[in-house]
């Protein structure tokens, strides 16, 4: 009885971890590599007039936004996500969601594919903040399938996702 148990929760744990969101990217401008160090990441999110706008869009933003300082303190640590007032000299990082649908974990757990599709469209442009001169742009989407099941993606997977693809197009503007 006992290894059952340990079977089930060891199947339950790969089927979770194995669902991870897959993050399509498409480059409108490869990320100019920069000659200093990248001290300041300006971070602005915004989205289009499509996006419905919801307490859940509005706690996705704060949990993308702490995604990607969790995730930029370990990639470039010497580099600080600023919000208020603009630095003088650093990196605009301007994140444009243009389409968002908003999954609960509970809501797949409990209903599977009934929910629908968790959906995360967003448009990042990097900004040399000194020069004003746009220095990278990219586009990231990712969907949830009706094939995954319970175990399709949910919004905070999607969101922790394309946190580190912004990660990685920032750090990629160092040298």
């Amino acid at each position: 009885m006992r290894m059952t148990k340990l079977l089930l929760i060891a199947v339950v744990a790969f089927l979770a971890a194995a669902c991870a969101s897959n993050v399509h990217q498409n480059i409108s401008q490869p990320v100019e590599s920069r000659a200093e160090k990248v001290e300041n990441i300006y971070l602005v999110i915004s989205n289009t007039s499509s996006v419905q706008t919801d307490s859940n869009y509005v706690q996705s933003v704060d949990e993308l936004r702490n995604a990607i300082r969790e995730q930029l303190q370990l990639a470039m640590p010497s580099a600080s996500l600023v919000s208020g007032k603009v630095p003088p000299t650093g990196i605009k990082a301007s994140i444009t969601i243009e389409d968002f649908r908003y999954v609960s974990g509970a809501a797949r757990f409990l209903t599977g594919i009934m929910v629908g599709k968790a959906r995360l469209q967003v448009r990042v442009e990097l900004i040399d903040l000194a020069t004003g001169k746009k220095i990278g742009e990219s586009a990231f989407g990712t969907s949830s399938s009706t094939s995954e099941g319970i175990f399709g993606g949910t919004t905070s997977r999607q969101l922790d996702a394309v946190a580190a693809k912004v990660v990685v197009m920032l750090r990629s503007t160092a040298k």
